[in-house]
């Protein structure tokens, strides 16, 4: 760890993944768009495959759960991006353990799973059950992703 001895790169430059214990080089993909990137370090196989657009885009996203009476824009999260935007960041303290939910323009999306610190959310699904503590709360809405990382 924080080491370049073990790498992913491309023997090419090019898509063709290959897992390395020495120097490799860079990915290029042929063009800017949307890629689906898959790693499976326990089998050191990774995939680069292009992909559709999302073909909707949500503003504002925010956290809303127990913490806060499910208040819908108290805790408003943060673009990575300033235009076209699809991944999310707020700093969240839960004073106690509750559930806790993603969501979009007053409740007009919710994300939802079961599982925490991490999972896949799903539009409408599950309250996430969170403990105390103060998080980083990492959201990404195309694939629905979501991390709590606490502080």
């Amino acid at each position: 760890m924080g080491t370049w001895t073990v790498q992913w790169g491309s023997s090419d430059g090019g898509l063709t993944p290959v897992f390395e214990s020495s120097s490799s080089q860079n990915f290029f993909v042929p063009s800017d768009g949307y890629y689906t990137i898959t790693l499976n370090s326990i089998s050191n196989t990774l995939s680069i495959v292009a992909t559709t657009a999302p073909t909707k885009s949500y503003t504002p996203m925010a956290l809303s759960g127990d913490f806060n009476s499910w208040n819908s824009t108290a805790n408003p999260m943060s673009a990575f991006l300033a235009t076209n935007n699809h991944q999310w960041y707020a700093t969240v303290t839960i004073s106690t353990a509750g559930g806790i939910k993603f969501n979009n323009d007053n409740w007009a999306n919710s994300w939802g799973n079961t599982t925490f610190p991490t999972g896949l959310g799903t539009n409408g699904g599950s309250n996430i059950p969170i403990t105390a503590g103060t998080y980083i709360a990492l959201f990404n809405d195309i694939d629905d992703c979501y991390y709590f990382i606490k502080q």
